[in-house]
C-alpha cells in the first residue's frame, strides 16, 4: 500500500500508469481485508491517492471503519486526540504495554490534510499563496451526509457546511474579506440552484463557470440550495 500510494502522490503524471498503480493499490487494500497497513508517513498519501483517483468511498471506509487499524476506531474509543498507535487501546485488552504508545501523536494528525483537502476539498490556489484565492470541491462519500468545516487561514475564517440528508442539498459557505474562491458543488447539475432564495445567477458575488457545476465566489456568506444530487 505504501509503495503504490507514495508513487501516485509523487508522480501521477502518466494517466495509464496511474490507472494501473491505482488498481494495484486497491488490490493491496482488499488483500488486507479492507484495512490500511500504512504508517505515519504514508497514511495520508494513501487516502489522498484513493480520493483523487476515483476511490473516495474506499478512502472514507479505510479511515472511519470501527475496527482498527482506523481513525474511526480511535474516535469510537472516546479519544479527543490522535494516538501514536492504532492499537493504543483495545477493548478487552486495555492499553498497549509498548513504551512507544503516546496518546497525542502529531504524526497521525497529518490525516487532517486529507480531511480538509479531499473530504472538505479546501485547497489554496498555488498561484496566489496564502489563501488569497482558494478552491472548494467537497466529496461526501461513504454514506456521509453532513460536512461542517471551519478553517482558520491567514486571511480569515473559511466556513463550509453541506447537508445532503434531506430532499435537497444545502450548502452554506463563508469566504473571508479580500479573498475569492471557486466552489464545485457535489451535484450532477446546477438546475434550480438558489442562493438566499434567489436564482444563484442573480446573486451578488456569484458567477457560474459555463458548462460545469463550479461557482466563482467573491468574499461574503452564501446559502445555496439545490434539488439535484450527484
Amino acid at each position: 500500500q505504501t509503495a503504490y500510494a507514495l508513487s501516485l502522490e509523487l508522480d501521477g503524471s502518466m494517466l495509464e500508469e496511474s490507472r494501473l498503480r491505482t488498481e494495484k493499490l486497491v488490490a493491496a487494500v482488499e488483500a488486507c481485508g479492507g484495512h490500511l497497513t500504512t504508517g505515519t508517513v504514508s497514511t495520508t498519501p494513501l487516502l489522498n491517492a484513493l480520493s483523487t483517483n476515483g476511490h473516495h468511498d474506499l478512502a472514507w471506509h479505510l479511515a472511519m471503519k470501527p475496527e482498527f487499524p482506523s481513525f474511526g476506531h480511535i474516535v469510537d474509543r472516546g479519544s479527543t486526540t490522535m494516538w501514536e498507535r492504532f492499537d493504543t487501546f483495545v477493548p478487552g485488552l486495555g492499553f498497549n504495554p509498548e513504551p512507544m504508545n503516546g496518546l497525542n501523536h502529531m504524526g497521525y494528525c497529518s490525516v487532517a490534510d486529507w480531511m480538509v483537502g479531499e473530504v472538505a476539498g479546501l485547497r489554496p490556489d498555488p498561484e496566489t499563496p496564502g489563501f488569497k484565492q482558494m478552491h472548494l470541491a467537497p466529496k461526501l462519500g461513504g454514506g456521509m451526509t453532513l460536512l461542517d468545516l471551519v478553517h482558520e487561514t491567514i486571511r480569515g475564517t473559511v466556513r463550509l457546511r453541506i447537508d445532503t440528508s434531506g430532499s435537497q442539498i444545502k450548502c452554506d459557505v463563508t469566504i473571508p474579506a479580500n479573498t475569492s474562491a471557486t466552489l464545485k458543488l457535489p451535484v450532477a447539475t446546477l438546475e434550480g440552484l438558489t442562493e438566499s432564495s434567489l436564482p444563484a445567477c442573480e446573486s451578488s458575488g456569484v458567477s457560474i463557470v459555463p458548462g460545469s457545476t463550479t461557482l466563482r465566489l467573491e468574499s461574503g456568506s452564501y446559502q445555496f440550495r439545490c434539488a439535484g444530487k450527484n
